[in-house]
C-alpha cells in the first residue's frame, strides 16, 4: 500500500502572502539585497544597526556609515504608507490640533522601538490632513 503524501503535490508549502503587507513576491527599492555590514551606523538619523536590526543606541567607533532605508525615503520622498483624514470632524479646530498632537505621539512611540517608523510629511490644509510615512505599519496605528 502506498501513501498519497509522496505522490500528491504538497498544496501547503507556499507561505500565504496574498493581500498581505508582508508580500514576499514584491519588488521594494529601498530593501537591500543583502545584509549590512555589522554594526552600521545611518549618517544622517543616527539609528544603528547591529544583529540584523536597526535600533537606537551609541554608535560603536567601528561603525560603518550608510543611509538607512527609512531616511533614503526621506530624501527621495517617496512613502510606504499614506493616512488622508477628511470631513467634519477636522473644522472644529481644537479637534484638528488634538488628531494632529495624536499624529504626533504615535510616531514619537513607534520610532522609539522602530528607528524606521517615521513620518515623511504631516500636511495640514483646510480640507483635510494628509501624512505619509516610510513604513507600511505606522499608518495603521496613526488610522
Amino acid at each position: 500500500m502506498t501513501s498519497d503524501r509522496h505522490t500528491q503535490p504538497n498544496r501547503h508549502h507556499h507561505r500565504r502572502s496574498f493581500g498581505r503587507a508582508q508580500d514576499i513576491d514584491r519588488n521594494d527599492p529601498y530593501r537591500r539585497p543583502a545584509k549590512l555590514r555589522e554594526p552600521s551606523v545611518c549618517s544622517q538619523c543616527g539609528a544603528v544597526y547591529r544583529k540584523g536590526r536597526w535600533s537606537w543606541g551609541q554608535t560603536p567607533p567601528d561603525a560603518e556609515q550608510v543611509v538607512c532605508q527609512a531616511c533614503h525615503r526621506v530624501n527621495d520622498r517617496f512613502p510606504a504608507g499614506v493616512v488622508t483624514l477628511t470631513g467634519a470632524y477636522l473644522q472644529d479646530a481644537q479637534h484638528r490640533s488634538e488628531l494632529l498632537n495624536l499624529i504626533r505621539h504615535q510616531e514619537k512611540t513607534e520610532s522609539a522601538e522602530h528607528p524606521h517608523n517615521r513620518i515623511i510629511e504631516l500636511q495640514d490644509a483646510p480640507e483635510g490632513i494628509s501624512v505619509t510615512t516610510t513604513d507600511i505599519h505606522l499608518p495603521r496605528r496613526i488610522g
